[in-house]
């Protein structure tokens, strides 16, 4: 059994944690309505207008972006990927960079996921997720739809423009997970002169 934030009010769930609500509004859309219990590491639930959903913790969502990362590899791209998932855990689009594959260089995996997303309206209810700190092209189309939370493998090989992310409430989540590093450290060790073309560096 659990409780839920009414009129401002914290409600703690015996054995489980304290509702919190975030404070995060982002080109005056009030998402102070969506209230997170954190679950230890099983995840969390979540309450948005009115309705609590089950959610995937984020490590399960990061795999989803692994996953992606690995198929690019595979197709003799960067081993980046993203996916994007809904406030229950629902994973609703995926893409991997797609720069070598397709010649486009605005194919990064965040892009690429956003594009097979499709039209929508819901972005402010959405989840992006990377295997890799995005970079300020990515950051500014996550911006641009107003996607409130990211979840990052790491940053360690590469530090996007989290502080842009920071600087408008997006509340995001770095894992530092070890084969999301591993991954992006052997591909910019064998293959340099590609991850500068990725990245912009002449």
């Amino acid at each position: 059994m659990f409780c839920v934030r009414k009129r401002g009010i914290d409600a703690a769930v015996p054995g489980i944690g304290t509702l919190r609500r975030p404070t995060v509004s982002i080109g005056g859309v009030n998402l102070l309505n969506i209230v997170y219990l954190h679950v230890s590491k099983r995840g969390f639930l979540e309450k948005y207008n009115g309705v609590v959903c089950p959610v995937m913790n984020e490590k399960q969502l990061l795999m989803e972006a692994l996953a992606e990362a690995k198929a690019g590899l595979s197709e003799g791209g960067i081993p980046i990927g993203a996916a994007l998932a809904d406030f229950s855990g629902n994973i609703v689009a995926k893409g991997h960079n797609l720069r070598i594959q397709t010649g486009d260089p605005t194919a990064h995996a965040e892009v690429v996921c956003i594009r097979n997303a499709g039209r929508r309206r819901d972005w402010n209810r959405l989840v992006l997720v990377t295997t890799l700190s995005p970079c300020i092209m990515c950051t500014g189309t996550s911006l641009l739809y107003r996607i409130p939370k990211i979840i990052i493998g790491e940053n360690q090989t590469f530090q996007g423009a989290e502080d842009l992310l920071a600087a408008h409430q997006v509340q995001c989540i770095v894992l530092n997970d070890l084969e999301c590093m591993e991954l992006m450290r052997s591909f910019i060790q064998t293959h340099p002169a590609i991850w500068n073309e990725d990245i912009g560096i002449p």
